[in-house]
């Protein structure tokens, strides 16, 4: 829910509530499909959304679906909206994304971000990756991760970061269910 009690509704449909609305959506105080915010430059039948943030000034992360890479794995993609559903020009993420994206985290020089055995092409990283303000992947970036999966990301009071999901470190012999980040 947005600060002006409108919902966000994301997932994998064409039409909701009797409205053309693939994937995303957003909802008036009274259920209503709010028609001013307009998705159709990012979204179309063929997309489905896994995960969304809110950033404070309002603006929307969303890590989305859009396609497969022809060895039955998925194609996905982060994109930051504007308040009114709009892509955001100065936030352009271009990389090429394999698997799921289930956890978004903004922060105040970029966007942390994780999935199901997610690969970005080009980075030796696994599952957990972090964007630059513009979108561009930052590759300073390296939270030690194997073959795992990230489904969730909070910010600690601390300002550390909790990550959880199925880890595999590198270097370590076992597997664990929760990780914290340094900020």
């Amino acid at each position: 829910q947005q600060p002006d009690r409108k919902v966000l509704v994301g997932g994998s449909f064409g039409r909701l509530l009797g409205h053309t609305q693939p994937a995303l959506a957003r909802l008036l105080e009274d259920g209503s499909v709010d028609a001013t915010f307009d998705t159709s430059a990012v979204f179309n039948t063929n997309t489905a959304v896994y995960s969304m943030a809110l950033q404070e000034d309002g603006r929307l992360l969303v890590g989305y679906q859009y396609g497969s890479d022809g060895l039955g794995g998925s194609l996905s993609r982060v994109v930051r909206l504007n308040t009114n559903g709009a892509p955001d020009p100065m936030f352009v993420c271009t990389n090429e994304i394999t698997g799921y994206v289930f956890a978004l985290l903004p922060q105040p020089d970029g966007v942390l971000f994780g999935g199901n055995y997610c690969n970005v092409a080009g980075s030796t990283n696994n599952a957990l990756f972090r964007l630059k303000q513009d979108g561009r992947l930052d590759d300073s970036f390296d939270a030690g991760l194997g073959m795992s999966s990230v489904f969730s990301l909070v910010r600690q009071t601390t300002g550390q970061i909790l990550v959880g999901g199925i880890f595999n470190r590198t270097g370590a012999s076992n597997s664990v269910p929760l990780l914290r980040l340094n900020a």
